[in-house]
């Protein structure tokens, strides 16, 4: 259903289908937090560096504006299958639906190195109590996701760093359609999380994938083109018990694949994310038997096991 009039803060998305700073009107809502507060699209702008030396193509370039601000903005949203679904088409390589409709992701390669800019958004803050207010982030990328739950919280917390094209202020957002999402969003109890094959109990997790999204604003005001950098990816999980064997894998830099599933593969409301690791900086209680329970991870990619994202909405 659409939202019904009334006097608050909406936000929505439209998806570009034409060249890249083509603005358009929101064509479905976000689930913003409401611990996340109301953010400003304009408050999350950061300076992009001058460049001034050439030679070096994705590090370099002295066509680069000196001083011009890339438009940014942070989504403090809770996480859901369509929400991934939307904005990992941006930097990950999307395969067809297979035949029971299950769609998996996988890092660019070769010379894909541009988001798809039928990918791009429109991002609208709608303001109720003033149209003059309305605010929009046209030409949105994801730059980087974060998805965090605990058994305290329950609802996975999904937030999207988002850097953009353009940045326009007192829009009027009026005829946009912001529909809120009609598929639940993920709970932390549904989750099954693996070490390898193995399914544990996960009390807590977070994990970040940041893909290193830059703008490039080619003697231009607005940036002209994207191109995503080196991944990383890290963060930690806490299970109810770490032994000998997790601080020999530390100690031996073992690679291992962690598995974060919610629902099953061939129905809708599949999520299922496989990220090889490598566990990094843990604690040892005094008998170096053990580690503290929280144990950081960060991205290590092997012969056997890339990133990989499967989904079905």
């Amino acid at each position: 259903m659409t939202l019904k009039a009334g006097k608050g803060i909406y936000y929505g998305y439209g998806i570009q289908a034409a060249a890249i700073g083509t603005g358009v009107a929101a064509s479905a809502g976000f689930r913003v937090r409401k611990e996340g507060s109301i953010p400003n699209l304009k408050s999350g702008m950061e300076p992009s560096e001058a460049r001034i030396l050439r030679g070096k193509w994705g590090n370099y370039g002295a066509d680069v504006k000196t001083g011009r601000k890339n438009p940014a903005w942070s989504l403090p949203g809770i996480a859901r299958v369509g929400l991934m679904d939307l904005i990992l088409p941006q930097v990950m390589d999307e395969a067809a639906p297979d035949g029971d409709g299950n769609i998996a992701f996988t890092l660019f390669s070769g010379t894909d190195v541009q988001p798809p800019t039928t990918s791009h958004l429109s991002i609208w803050q709608r303001n109720e109590n003033s149209a003059s207010q309305d605010e929009r982030l046209i030409g949105a990328v994801a730059k980087s996701i974060k998805l965090s739950g605990s058994s305290d919280s329950q609802k996975v917390n999904c937030d999207i760093e988002f850097i953009g094209v353009d940045f326009q202020k007192a829009q009027d957002g009026s005829g946009g359609t912001y529909t809120p999402p009609t598929e639940t969003w993920l709970l932390h109890s549904g989750l099954t999380f693996k070490i390898g094959a193995s399914a544990i109990a996960n009390a807590e997790f977070d994990l970040t994938l940041d893909f290193g999204t830059t703008g490039f604003h080619d003697n231009s005001l607005t940036p002209q083109e994207f191109l995503l950098g080196d991944l990383k990816v890290e963060g930690s999980v806490r299970t109810p018990w770490i032994d000998d064997d997790v601080l020999g894998d530390f100690l031996l830099s073992t690679e291992n694949t962690l598995t974060f599933l919610w629902g099953l593969a061939d129905a809708s409301g599949y999520l299922e994310i496989i990220v090889p690791v490598k566990y990094t900086e843990p604690d040892k209680t005094i008998n170096d038997f053990r580690l503290d329970q929280t144990i950081p991870i960060q991205y290590e990619e092997g012969a056997a096991q890339e990133l990989v994202i499967n989904l079905q909405v």
